[in-house]
C-alpha cells in the first residue's frame, strides 16, 4: 500500500507513460518520475528520517496514511486499478488533495508535510537517486532527470577555461 501510494504522487508530481500517470489523466510520452524509478528512493529517504510516531513503524507508513486519507475525504470511493486511494485519484482531484491539505483543511498538522512533499519527490525523480548502485558508488543506467531535462552529464572542464586569458600569468587589480 506504501508503494502504491507513493506510486501514485511519483506519477502525479512528474507524469510519463506508466499506468499510474495514464489513470490520473496526465501522462506524457517521455519517461517520469515511475521510470526514474522514483518511489523506492523516495521511501528509503522518508524512512531513513525515522520520525514516525506509533503505530507506524515508518514515516513512509505515516505519509501513505495521510495521503490515503485525505484522497478518501475529496472522493470517498474513487474508482481504479491500484489498491491506494491516493493513486486511483485522477489528477484534478490530487490538486485537490494537496489544496486541503495546504490550507489546512486536512489539519494544521499536515500543512508542512503538503508543502515539503511534493519537492522532496521531484528532487528525487530527477535525482540520480534511482539508477544509484551505492555498494559501487556508480550509476548504474543514464537517469531518467538528466533524459528529460537533456543534461550532457558530468564535465571535468573546458578548455576555453584553463589558464589566463592571452597567455597573462596573473590577473591585474
Amino acid at each position: 500500500l506504501v508503494a502504491d501510494t507513493l506510486n501514485g504522487l511519483v506519477a502525479f508530481i512528474v507524469p510519463g507513460p506508466d499506468a499510474y500517470s495514464v489513470h490520473q489523466d496526465v501522462s506524457t510520452l517521455e519517461p517520469g518520475g515511475i521510470d526514474a524509478n522514483t518511489t523506492p528512493a523516495l521511501i528509503y529517504g522518508l524512512n531513513l528520517a525515522g520520525l514516525a510516531p506509533p503505530p507506524f513503524d515508518t514515516l513512509s507508513e505515516l505519509v501513505a496514511y495521510i495521503l490515503n486519507n485525505v484522497a478518501l475525504a475529496v472522493n470517498p470511493a474513487p474508482i481504479g486499478p491500484f489498491t491506494a486511494p491516493f493513486a486511483n485519484l485522477k489528477f484534478s482531484e490530487k490538486v485537490s488533495a494537496f489544496y486541503a491539505m495546504e490550507g489546512g483543511l486536512a489539519g494544521a498538522e499536515v500543512v508542512p508535510l503538503a508543502g515539503v512533499l511534493p519537492v522532496l519527490t521531484a528532487f528525487t525523480a530527477y535525482s540520480e537517486a534511482g539508477v544509484f548502485d551505492p555498494f559501487t558508488r556508480a550509476l548504474v543506467a543514464t537517469p531518467v532527470g538528466w533524459t528529460i531535462s537533456n543534461y550532457g552529464g558530468v564535465s571535468d572542464g573546458h578548455d576555453d577555461l584553463k589558464g589566463y586569458f592571452q597567455s597573462r600569468k596573473k590577473v591585474d587589480g
